[in-house]
């Protein structure tokens, strides 16, 4: 693809990190308490300081953070239930403002949220081609 002109603006959006809860046909996709409700629910992954990338809360931790809604959360978790809750919310209502300002061009969808055989299928069990 060519983008001309020098004045293009592009959003890209990558992994969003996130569980859709319950899903049809009697699937769930649950990885802490409250997972089972109707989603979306942020993913709970680990968290690494900013300066250093040194581990500081690992992924069964930051389950256990979203599960207990905090009160059973280490501080170096550093996890915010106003921020870590709805952070897909969040971020999306900041695209929203910022199109408002910049009207984009183009939208840049990256990351894992494409699945070769459909959401329910399983990985490696249906070909890319199909």
């Amino acid at each position: 693809m060519t983008i001309r002109g020098t004045n293009t603006h592009v959003f890209a959006v990558g992994d969003w990190g996130g569980l859709a809860g319950t899903l049809p046909h009697n699937s769930q996709i649950i990885q802490y308490k409250g997972g089972q409700t109707m989603g979306p629910h942020t993913m709970g992954r680990y968290r690494t300081d900013a300066k250093t990338h040194d581990l500081t809360c690992t992924t069964p931790e930051m389950s256990d953070c979203f599960g207990t809604n905090g009160t059973d959360c280490p501080k170096r978790c550093g996890w915010l239930k106003d921020v870590d809750v709805p952070a897909q919310h969040l971020v999306a209502d900041q695209m929203i403002k910022r199109a408002k300002e910049n009207n984009p061009d183009y939208l840049l969808n990256v990351g894992d949220n494409f699945y070769w055989g459909g959401i329910f299928g399983k990985c490696g069990d249906t070909p890319m081609s199909k």
